[in-house]
C-alpha cells in the first residue's frame, strides 16, 4: 500500500471522529451519562487554559489558580466513580485493580520511560534525576526523592503529583472495601458507615494541611506532593456519594427539603471563587472540597443550559481523551511556555497541538492497550465482578460505564 496516496487507517479514524464531533449528533446508546464526560472535559479544558493561556494575562485567568481548580474537578469525579464501583456495585478487588492497571499504566509507564530517556539524552534538567526514575515510576516521588523535587527537575514530570495521589487513594478505597467485605469492623457493613469514614479522613486531610500552613516547623519537606494533604477532595466526594441518599431522604422526610436545580450551580461558582486571589488563603482547601463534591454528586440536578454545555460533543470528547491529553501536554507547556522564549505566541498553537497529540494517543495507544490487556486470560475477571446494590436505584449506579476513570 502506498502511504503517500492513502491516509493511514489510524489518521482516518481520528479524522472521522473530528467530523463526527462537528457535524453529527451521536446517539447515546451505551447507557453513558454524557454530562460526566463533559465534566471531565471541563476539567482538562481548565488545566490547558491554565498552562497555555493564563500566562498572557489578557484574560483574568491569572487571578484564579485555575490549574489546581481543574485538577480538583478531576479528583471529585474520579473518587465518586470509584466509590460507585467499589461500594455500590461491589466489584471484587482483583477486577478493580486490573482495570486500574490497564487504564492507567500503559500510557503512564511509556510516558515516564520516554521522558527520562529523551531528557537524559538531550541534557535537559538535573543530571542526577535518573536516580529518581524508579521513585517516579512507582508513584512514591512525593515521599522519596534524590535532589530536586517533582516541580524543579527540568524534566516534564511535574504534573504526575496528581496521578500519584489518585493511585494512593485507590489503595485507601481498596483497603476499606477489603475490610468491609471481611467484616473486620462491623461499622463498615453499610455504605453510609464507609461514607462517614471517608469524610472523616477528608476532614483530617484538611486539618493536616492547615496545620502545616500555620505551623511550618512541623511541615515535612515536599509536603505539597504528599497524598495525605492532597486527598481531601477525593475522600469527601466519595464519602458524600455514599451518604447523599440518606442525607437528602432525611431532609425531605423531616423538613420537606429537596435539591433545587440552581444549588449545584451556585456551589460550583462558589468553589471557583475560593481559588481566586481575593478569597481567604484557606478557602481553596477548606471549602472547595465540600462545594465541588456537592456539585459533582448532583450534576443530574443542574439547570438544562448547564446540562447542554456538559453534553456538548466537543467537550465530551475532550473528557474521553483527557487522560492522554493531561499526560502528553506537559512537555509542550514546560519547554514551550514556562521556559520558552515566546510564551505569548506559543501558547495557543501548543494548546491545540496538545489536544491533537492526546487524541491520537487515545486512539493509537491508550484505548488499544487497555482493550488488549483486558482481553488477556490473566487479566480477565475471575469471578462475579459486579454485585449491584439492591438498595440503590439511581441511574448512575446502574448505567454508567466510565471511559476515563
Amino acid at each position: 500500500m502506498d502511504s503517500t496516496t492513502k491516509t493511514p487507517e489510524v489518521l482516518e479514524t481520528f479524522l472521522k471522529k473530528c467530523k463526527d464531533i462537528m457535524l453529527k449528533q451521536e446517539p447515546d446508546s451505551r447507557g453513558r451519562l454524557s454530562y460526566l464526560d463533559g465534566w471531565r472535559g471541563l476539567a482538562i479544558s481548565i488545566v490547558l487554559i491554565s498552562h497555555f493561556l493564563a500566562v498572557s494575562k489578557v484574560l483574568p485567568f491569572h487571578r484564579i489558580d485555575i490549574g489546581r481548580f481543574g485538577v480538583d474537578i478531576f479528583f471529585v469525579l474520579s473518587a465518586m466513580l470509584m466509590a460507585n464501583i467499589l461500594f455500590i456495585k461491589k466489584m471484587d478487588l482483583s477486577t478493580f485493580y486490573k482495570r486500574r492497571v490497564s487504564r492507567i499504566f500503559p500510557v503512564l509507564v511509556t510516558y515516564i520511560v520516554l521522558v527520562y530517556a529523551i531528557s537524559a539524552a538531550l541534557g535537559l534538567g538535573s543530571t542526577d534525576e535518573w536516580k529518581n526514575f524508579f521513585y517516579t515510576l512507582f508513584s512514591v516521588r512525593g515521599y522519596i526523592t534524590e535532589g530536586a523535587d517533582l516541580w524543579n527537575t527540568g524534566y516534564a514530570i511535574g504534573h504526575l503529583w496528581s496521578l500519584n495521589a489518585e493511585e494512593h487513594v485507590y489503595l485507601v478505597f481498596g483497603g476499606l472495601a477489603f475490610l468491609a467485605s471481611f467484616g473486620v469492623f462491623s461499622i463498615l457493613d453499610k455504605k453510609e458507615s464507609i461514607g462517614v469514614v471517608l469524610i472523616t479522613l477528608g476532614v483530617a486531610s484538611i486539618l493536616l494541611k492547615y496545620s502545616y500552613a500555620v505551623f511550618p516547623s512541623i511541615k515535612p519537606e515536599g509536603a505539597q506532593f504528599r497524598t495525605e494533604i492532597i486527598a481531601s477532595h477525593m475522600l469527601i466526594s466519595a464519602g458524600y456519594f455514599l451518604l447523599k441518599d440518606w442525607i437528602w431522604a432525611a431532609l425531605k422526610n423531616w423538613f420537606g427539603i429537596s435539591i433545587p436545580s440552581w444549588l449545584p450551580l451556585i456551589a460550583f461558582l462558589l468553589a471557583m471563587s475560593t481559588y481566586s486571589w481575593f478569597a481567604p488563603w484557606q478557602a481553596s482547601f477548606v471549602l472547595s472540597p465540600f462545594l465541588l463534591s456537592f456539585t459533582v454528586n448532583h450534576l443530574d440536578k443542574m439547570p438544562s443550559f448547564v446540562n447542554a454545555i456538559l453534553t456538548f460533543k466537543p467537550l465530551r470528547y475532550l473528557g474521553i481523551w483527557s487522560y492522554s491529553i493531561y499526560l502528553l501536554h506537559y512537555p509542550f507547556y514546560i519547554y514551550g511556555v514556562k521556559y520558552g522564549d515566546s510564551p505569548y505566541v506559543a501558547g495557543p498553537p501548543l494548546l491545540f497541538l496538545s489536544i491533537v497529540i492526546g487524541a491520537l494517543s487515545f486512539y493509537i495507544f491508550e484505548n488499544p492497550a487497555r482493550t488488549y490487556l483486558n482481553k488477556k486470560k490473566w487479566f480477565k475477571e475471575t469471578g462475579k465482578a459486579v454485585e449491584t446494590s439492591k438498595e440503590v436505584k439511581r441511574p448512575l449506579h446502574v448505567t454508567y460505564k466510565p471511559t476515563g476513570n
